[in-house]
Parts: C-alpha cells; structure tokens; sequence
C-alpha cells in the first residue's frame, strides 16, 4: 500500500481488496490521517494570517471608509453591504463598510454612492489590466463625486483573492490594508 500526502501533489495509491476491489480499510485511514492533517494545517496558517492582521489593526489612527465595487454594468453600481463577503474582508483588514446600509450585494443608486462619501473604492480586477481610475473617477458620475474620487484612491484585487475566503484570505486582508494605510509599520 501506497498513501502519500495531499501536500505531495501525487495522488493517493490505495491498496484494494482483491475480492471487493474497494480500498482497505488501512488505506481509507491513511487517506483520512491525511486529509485531516491538511484541514489542521489550513486552519492553524488561517489562524496565524487573522492574528497577524489584528496586530497591524491596532496601528489605525483613523478608520477609512470604502466601498467594494463588484460590478458596474449599464449606469447600475452593485456594491458589497453587510452580510457580505466585502464586508467581511473590509472588517477583516480594518477598514469601515460605506455601503453597512445595504444588505448583501445589491445595486446602489448614484445618489446613495454620494451620501456614503467613501474614502477609497475598492474593485475586481477581471483581466490583465485593471480599471482605471480616470473612468471610474469620471465627471459626473456619482463615484466621481465621491473623497475617494478627489483623492484618486482606487484598489483593484482579483476578485476571488479579495472575496473568496480561503486560504488566501489572510494576505488578502494584509493587502487591501497596505493598499488602504501604506504608512502601517511592516513586520
């Protein structure tokens, strides 16, 4: 029998019984030590990266607010709100949700965008170049009316790095805090 690690990149080779043709049982335990080795790993280096972002949260003078722009399709602005995974990565890296007063990803009127006067709008990058803040920015249209427009603070992420919630989340959250407070002191 032949079980080797998640982490190996190969694929478990299970030992069958030769009258079933199902694995041992030996080789499904070893594939479930392994597996539930792996989840422990995730879960500690979760831990560490949540850790490691709190501790760069205590540094924040004062709390920027953001908007995350999921899409803006045909005038409609879909923005995160509560409940969303926006705005858990916004908590996550220290940053207030300007749309807390929507619930989930819901379009937002241009007039609700100017109310919420967010400091920085945060975007998904889809593709190779990300969105400009020129046409984000515009002249009269509502993000350009915003502080976040007057002071040229656009964030592009992938979007499933910044709204995916894996394994990456904790870098993520580190990131969209650089982005957001360069001035942070660094480890």
């Amino acid at each position: 029998m032949s079980a080797q690690s998640a982490r190996s990149a190969k694929p478990f080779l299970f030992e069958t019984d030769f009258r079933s043709g199902r694995p041992s049982a030996e080789a499904l335990r070893a594939a479930e030590t392994a597996a539930r080795s792996e989840a422990e790993a995730h879960a500690r280096g979760m831990q560490e990266g949540r850790v490691q972002a709190e501790a760069q949260v205590q540094w924040i003078a004062r709390v920027a607010r953001a908007l995350v722009v999921l899409s803006i399709q045909g005038g409609r602005t879909v923005v995160g709100g509560t409940g969303s995974s926006a705005d858990g990565i916004l908590a996550l890296a220290g940053i207030g949700n300007a749309a807390a007063g929507l619930e989930g990803f819901k379009p937002m009127t241009d007039e609700a965008i100017v109310a919420a006067a967010p400091d920085a709008v945060v975007m998904m990058q889809n593709g190779p170049e990300p969105p400009k803040p020129e046409s984000i920015f515009a002249p009269g249209t509502a993000l350009g009316q915003t502080p976040a427009a007057a002071r040229g603070r656009l964030v592009a992420m992938d979007g499933l790095y910044l709204l995916g919630f894996g394994p990456r989340t904790p870098e993520a959250a580190t990131d969209l805090m650089r982005a957001l407070y360069p001035d942070l002191p660094r480890d």
